[in-house]
């Protein structure tokens, strides 16, 4: 049941910056029905054993193969390789993600995690590093940018603890008074935040 909600909190929090960072053209019909089909899998249990991220992966590399910037089939491809544990695969997405988006941060925190399920904490610290300094520079150039904020505020919780986590979001709020409503909204993500579940590891 963790490993499930781990997977919803990847789809939701990434499908989200995956929209943001997309190209504004549409990939063409054929392309979207190829992922389309990829997530009905992808959200479907294991039958008789077999694996339906598997079937989900075939349907995704058919849509990127349909269109190679199709970002948000990138995104999906990375969350049915999380589904079956495979990082080391995922990790090549999300390098691919990386190169398609101009090192968008998001994408960079999930780099981090994924070497903390590998074990390899130190590369994990330098991710969440060089993922904050990009979020910084964003709110430098936008201070009300809720996605950059929002980002800074997840690798707190990631990296230090949802108590910590939950105090920059209130010093947020405060200083962000236009889009309290919205950074208020997250304030349960955060009290029920499970460091574990996201990553494997309870330490920081």
């Amino acid at each position: 049941m963790k490993n499930i909600a781990a997977i919803f909190f990847l789809c939701l929090s990434i499908s989200s910056c995956a929209q943001r960072v997309s190209k504004n053209e549409k990939p063409p019909k054929e392309c979207v029905r190829l992922n389309d089909e990829g997530v009905k899998y992808l959200m479907k249990p294991s039958l008789g054993g077999m694996n339906q991220a598997d079937t989900a992966i075939t349907f995704f590399k058919e849509a990127i193969h349909c269109d190679s910037n199709y970002i948000v089939a990138f995104v999906n491809l990375a969350g049915a390789y999380e589904n079956k544990h495979d990082f080391k695969s995922e990790m090549l997405v999300y390098n691919k993600l990386l190169s398609l988006t101009n090192n968008y941060p998001g994408f960079i925190v999930q780099k981090a995690i994924l070497f903390e399920k590998l074990d390899e904490v130190d590369s994990a610290k330098k991710n969440y590093t060089i993922a904050a300094l990009g979020y910084s520079k964003k709110l430098s150039m936008s201070p009300n940018d809720i996605d950059a904020i929002k980002g800074l505020i997840d690798i707190k919780a990631l990296t230090v603890g949802k108590d910590e986590a939950i105090s920059e979001l209130n010093k947020q709020i405060k200083i962000h008074p236009d889009i309290a409503a919205k950074l208020n909204d997250e304030r349960f993500f955060y009290e029920s935040f499970d460091r574990k579940t996201m990553t494997g590891r309870s330490d920081y």
